[in-house]
């Protein structure tokens, strides 16, 4: 199921990217959650959603972090492509491991360090070489968000 995941969201990471061609991140964010809403609705029947008593304020703030993180997710897709934007993405769990180890007294150990550093080098390797064909140089991106915008400065060389 882990594998269905992950191809899962790279497909979806490459639709983002097609949909912030003709919408604003948000409506993409919007559509995304409105149909995960409807799959959970069918999945269970309508039943199970309920959150227990007593765990709404915590609910709540997952939800406001989680809807945040997701737009700024589709805005580094629209900005920089699916790719990058994906690595750059997948480096969350140096900051979960971080604050788990200083909030919630997690053990740091050697294996868990090698695996930041991994998670961190790999990353690095993925980096701006200013390749024209990359996905800023797009034209439709150029004119949707015009020369001044941060993912394009490029193409004015």
């Amino acid at each position: 199921m882990i594998f269905a995941a992950s191809v899962l969201f790279g497909v979806m990471a490459i639709c983002v990217r097609l949909a912030a061609r003709e919408m604003d991140a948000l409506q993409v964010a919007f559509v995304r959650f409105a149909g995960s809403f409807v799959v959970l609705l069918v999945a269970s029947g309508g039943r199970d959603l309920r959150p227990s008593p007593g765990v709404g304020p915590r609910l709540a703030l997952r939800a406001l972090l989680g809807a945040t993180a997701i737009v700024c997710y589709y805005i580094g897709i629209r900005d920089i492509g699916a790719g990058p934007a994906t690595m750059l993405h997948c480096t969350y769990p140096v900051f979960a491991t971080v604050f788990s180890v200083l909030f919630m007294e997690e053990a740091f150990t050697g294996r868990l360090a090698g695996a930041l550093a991994m998670n961190l080098g790999g990353n690095f390797l993925e980096r701006d070489d200013g390749d024209p064909r990359r996905p800023e140089s797009d034209r439709h991106d150029q004119e949707h968000h015009g020369r001044d915008h941060p993912g394009l400065a490029r193409l004015d060389r």
